[in-house]
């Protein structure tokens, strides 16, 4: 059976009502004359021009005597059944669309972005090519913010390109499981953390700062040797949670946003 939206083959809706046994395959007369035997619909055996971009359906029927319906009443319990499930290809197809126009219609203004994040980031931080740029940009959100940040960082010199991407990513993901959740030993519950905390947490060669380990953190907000009284400034309010020796976090009361982190040096006896 196939959803007469989209703009579906018209030998595709040509199968419609096609009703054959239980294990049996379905006849396809393709659009270059050839017949085809799917089991249903993107069966691996039928060629790109008929599977890509197919939204045929196929629906499961009992005999008329076993289910004790009418033809006209099978008809519109399947005609509900696909109702229900357009909602989802309509929104799954309408995001496909919409990201494919954009890498057809944005190329020339990605080919230099890709440019410019590739001078900034060096190729080894950097997609392969054009493509999986674009890829990254209209079908990864998540990690295309992600990207644009770590560019941002080592452009303004809070990170080197050296500490790669992928590392990057390999602490913001350390920092949303093991900080976010986290209630401090005053009882603020830590919710977000700001981009500036990331570069803190990684460190830089070019500012010449140390990173501080993830389970310093915890261990500086779960059992600080000290916590500062909360300083306000035109950007908000900031407690500061001390572990000797080792680290000062500094957080936003209100809003349980993690703000920055520094190492602290330990002092050498003479």
């Amino acid at each position: 059976m196939t959803l007469h939206k989209n703009m579906p083959r018209q030998n595709h809706i040509d199968m419609d009502g096609q009703t054959v046994p239980k294990g049996a395959r379905f006849k396809l007369t393709g659009a270059n004359g050839k017949t085809y035997s799917p089991m249903y619909p993107l069966d691996s055996i039928l060629p790109p021009e008929e599977s890509i971009n197919c939204h045929c359906a196929v629906q499961e029927i009992a005999s008329e005597r076993a289910l004790g319906m009418s033809l006209e009443e099978r008809k519109k319990l399947q005609q509900k059944a696909l109702d229900e499930m357009d909602d989802d290809w309509e929104k799954e197809l309408n995001a496909k669309n919409r990201a494919a126009w954009e890498k057809r219609h944005k190329a020339a203004k990605d080919k230099k972005e890709f440019e410019e994040y590739s001078k900034i980031l060096g190729k080894k931080n950097m997609p392969e090519n054009l493509d999986e740029f674009q890829n990254l940009k209209y079908n990864k959100p998540k990690e295309w913010e992600q990207l644009k940040d770590y560019k941002k960082s080592v452009k303004i010199g809070e990170l080197s390109p050296l500490s790669d991407f992928k590392h990057y990513k390999k602490v913001c993901k350390e920092i949303n499981s093991k900080l976010v959740g986290v209630t401090t030993s005053n009882g603020i519950e830590i919710k977000s953390n700001s981009k500036h905390f990331i570069s803190r947490v990684i460190g830089s060669v070019e500012q010449k700062r140390n990173g501080v380990p993830v389970d310093d953190i915890v261990q500086a907000l779960n059992e600080p040797t000290s916590i500062s009284t909360v300083k306000y400034a035109s950007n908000g309010p900031s407690q500061k949670f001390i572990l000797k020796g080792v680290c000062t976090v500094s957080v936003n009361p209100e809003t349980g946003s993690l703000i920055q982190v520094n190492p602290m040096p330990v002092k050498k006896g003479r």
